[in-house]
């Protein structure tokens, strides 16, 4: 017997004689509940789920995500003809890089996550009649636009399409690279199931009223970049079991084809406490598409305020079926995305600023009513 084995022999026989004796399961039962323990005392001094106040607070402040005019999109030709007035702000998401590269002219630079301390301390919003959100294509101007509203600021709206809609030097870069038809044979048109009713995600702040969570966890979700809030259509397709994969159009145009496992949950209607926002898991990441990205961003931020991991789509289906969007709502062109919708306004910043009228694209494009059945 070698020394070391010999010493645990001995200590084994001191420990026998000093003691009773324990069966090993009993020595484990002593260490979970000591585990289970820790776990009560930290859920205790954790407090409750917030989740369902911040919920009913959203709900009776105006249910933003399920408002009519949702997700609060206005066209570049109405910020370009309010450029003169003296009541309006347009605020550029972007980072400073791109944003010295050419912006809407008076534009301000605002990344997102600063735009809670911009608004509550460089600026008075409500002086402004209107102020308008831009990014390269309106994901993260209406994810930032839906958070803003939700802490009461009604006078935020989004550029429609983004930048890709004011001049064709960021267009060609965003929209107009992002446009395919490349899924058009691989969706399916079985319907599935929603989950079974569950709870919320758990959410605790520290703070006692209810604004006060909301903001707390607004400033939370700002934090995120774009890359951490939307997805690819090629990274869903390739993996779609590994995402709960939400289609936020009406039932008939779901029953027309959808992406493979996707389950349909009627727009402004579905995510509600009343509803089925409970049927989401809590356990797996929610990808949300729309027609174009724009209604995703919104109920993204909505839903990463709730606690849960939410992707929105990049682009919606037009990044994977263009031409049948573009074809099944031509008298909607608020839905889909070509280059007659670049209306080449003027930048502001360092790149080369001139057009060549001769190759302007007209603009035969109708203007389109905020109203917009399933959101984009």
């Amino acid at each position: 017997m070698n020394k070391l084995l010999k010493t645990a022999c001995t200590k084994r026989i001191l420990f026998s004689k000093a003691m009773p004796i324990f069966s090993f399961g009993i020595l484990l039962m002593m260490f979970s509940c000591a585990g289970n323990q820790q776990k009560e005392e930290a859920t205790a001094e954790a407090g409750e789920n917030q989740a369902p106040l911040i919920l009913q607070y959203l709900e009776e402040t105006g249910d933003v995500i399920n408002a009519e005019a949702a997700p609060f999109l206005v066209n570049a030709a109405e910020i370009n003809e309010r450029l003169v007035a003296n009541n309006i702000l347009v605020i550029d998401l972007r980072s400073p890089a791109e944003f010295i590269k050419g912006h809407i002219p008076n534009a301000e630079n605002v990344v997102p996550e600063q735009i809670i301390e911009f608004f509550e301390k460089k600026i008075d919003p409500g002086a402004f009649e209107r102020i308008y959100l831009v990014c390269p294509n309106a994901h993260m101007s209406t994810y930032v636009v839906g958070l803003l509203r939700f802490m009461g600021h009604e006078n935020t709206f989004a550029l429609r399409f983004g930048m890709s809609a004011w001049n064709s030097q960021i267009g060609d870069h965003y929209w107009m690279a992002a446009i395919s038809d490349r899924m058009e044979n691989r969706l399916e048109t079985q319907p599935h199931q929603k989950n079974e009713p569950g709870t919320l995600p758990f959410i605790y702040t520290g703070e006692t009223e209810p604004f006060l969570m909301l903001r707390s966890r607004i400033k939370e979700v700002l934090q995120y970049g774009m890359d951490d809030l939307f997805i690819s259509n090629i990274e869903v397709f390739r993996n779609p079991e590994s995402y709960y994969i939400v289609n936020y159009w009406p039932e008939n145009l779901y029953n027309m084809g959808h992406i493979p496992g996707a389950i349909q949950y009627d727009p402004k209607k579905s995510l509600r406490s009343d509803t089925e926002l409970n049927t989401l898991p809590t356990d797996k990441p929610v990808v949300i598409y729309c027609y174009t990205g724009q209604n995703a961003g919104l109920v993204t931020g909505f839903l990463r305020i709730m606690g849960y991991e939410a992707y929105g789509l990049k682009y919606g289906a037009n990044s994977f079926i263009h031409e049948s969007i573009k074809s099944l709502f031509a008298d909607r062109p608020g839905r889909f995305f070509i280059r007659e919708h670049i209306q080449e306004f003027p930048l502001e910043g360092k790149a080369d600023q001139k057009t060549d009228e001769t190759e302007k694209p007209q603009n035969n494009i109708r203007e389109e009513t905020l109203s917009v059945e399933g959101g984009c």
